[in-house]
């Protein structure tokens, strides 16, 4: 086979003008064969697929299968796309997290309890800040401590004239390993308010000053540190004479 002149050949959609005859020969004899419904080769395979659904290639002859339909899902905007299954259904992953952002904090205006269960499911959610804004307190259970370092942190920005800022380890045996300070109302030294003997599951913040804390300013934080044991730390602004919360 040769071209002479302005004279073009195509063959399965190939330009061969100018080609070396070998490669033209070897192009035109697989279109031919495929024409034919011959397999000298590998040869382009069949199949059927729905219309919206996946086309899956598979097998030495590249069979076509179909791959089931695209998957669709509600995604609210600002949360994660999560493609599962075969058709890749798309799910609502939750909210993007944002690096260094913070959740905001848990209030309490009144004396509804803050349970160890409500404390884990906020935790979970992010949200270990809680701000006290209640003159009838506020009893707080705290959940097992179990060493996994989670840090809950208490603003104080009411005094509680009753009942107090509560507390409490909420499994037996937990205990408060107290790192917390008196600072005076007047100037002078800070004073670490020790566990009590035989009171290390308790801390109470009642009648600031006066009493045994939970003035505006407070802040108490517990940190689950090993097994059985939280961490207190934080400041209370005390009177003329310190005290101790536990």
């Amino acid at each position: 086979m040769s071209l002479t002149g302005t004279e073009t050949l195509q063959v399965l959609g190939q330009d061969l003008t100018g080609k070396p005859a070998a490669e033209t020969q070897q192009t035109t004899t697989q279109a031919i064969a495929n024409l034919a419904g011959a397999t000298p080769g590998v040869v382009t395979g069949t199949g059927s697929v729905t219309a919206g659904h996946l086309s899956v290639f598979t097998g030495t002859g590249y069979t076509v299968q179909d791959g089931g339909a695209f998957g669709t899902g509600a995604v609210t905007a600002g949360h994660l796309a999560v493609f599962t299954g075969t058709g890749y259904t798309i799910q609502d992953g939750g909210v993007v997290p944002v690096p260094g952002a913070l959740a905001a904090p848990i209030a309490r205006t009144d004396a509804t309890a803050l349970t160890a269960a409500n404390i884990t499911a906020y935790t979970a959610a992010g949200q270990n800040r809680y701000v006290l804004s209640s003159t009838s307190g506020v009893p707080v259970t705290l959940p097992h401590a179990t060493g996994s370092g989670t840090v809950l942190q208490f603003f104080m920005m009411l005094n509680s004239t009753s009942n107090g800022y509560v507390f409490s380890c909420g499994t037996t045996g937990d205990r408060f390993e107290s790192a917390l300070y008196n600072y005076p109302a007047a100037a002078g030294a800070l004073v670490q308010a020790a566990n009590a003997a035989g009171n290390n599951n308790r801390a109470t913040f009642l009648n600031q000053g006066a009493g045994t804390g939970g003035g505006v300013g407070d802040f108490v934080q517990f940190t689950d540190i090993s097994a059985g044991h939280y961490l207190v730390e934080g400041h209370q602004l005390a009177g003329t004479t310190p005290f101790s919360s536990f």
